[in-house]
Parts: C-alpha cells; sequence; structure tokens
C-alpha cells in the first residue's frame, strides 16, 4: 500500500490492528473460560467481512491498479 502510495494507508492500517486485537480479546477471554464468544465472534467477522473487505478493500485494490500495481 505504501509503495503505491495508497492515499489510506494509515487508516487501513490500523483497521487491521484494531482486527488484530479484538482477535486476541477473544482469545483471552477463551482463555479465561468463556467458551460462549461463538455468536460474537461470528457477529464480528460477519461484520468485518462486509464493512472491511468488501469495502475498505475493494477500494484500494481499485486506487491501487489504478496506479499500476499487479
Amino acid at each position: 500500500m505504501a509503495s503505491y502510495g495508497y492515499s489510506a494507508t494509515t487508516e487501513h492500517v490500523a483497521e487491521h490492528q484494531a482486527f488484530v486485537e479484538k482477535v486476541g480479546e477473544f482469545a483471552r477471554k477463551y482463555d479465561e473460560g468463556n467458551v460462549a464468544l461463538s455468536i460474537e465472534v461470528i457477529d464480528f467477522l460477519r461484520a468485518w467481512l462486509t464493512a472491511h473487505i468488501l469495502r475498505s478493500d475493494k477500494i484500494m485494490v481499485k486506487e491501487l491498479l489504478a496506479k499500476g500495481a499487479a
């Protein structure tokens, strides 16, 4: 992203960092014995797929392709 000058690199990286932190939170809760996380995890992943992959990533790909990324 940065090497092609993607205009939203900082925001995009922050979205991924937030994803990693949330997954870490789920892992900690599970390790603490909270095994009833399945609906919360599914809802989170559904939202991530919808909001990030189907929107943010598509916007990024379009811009990077326009800038010559393969």
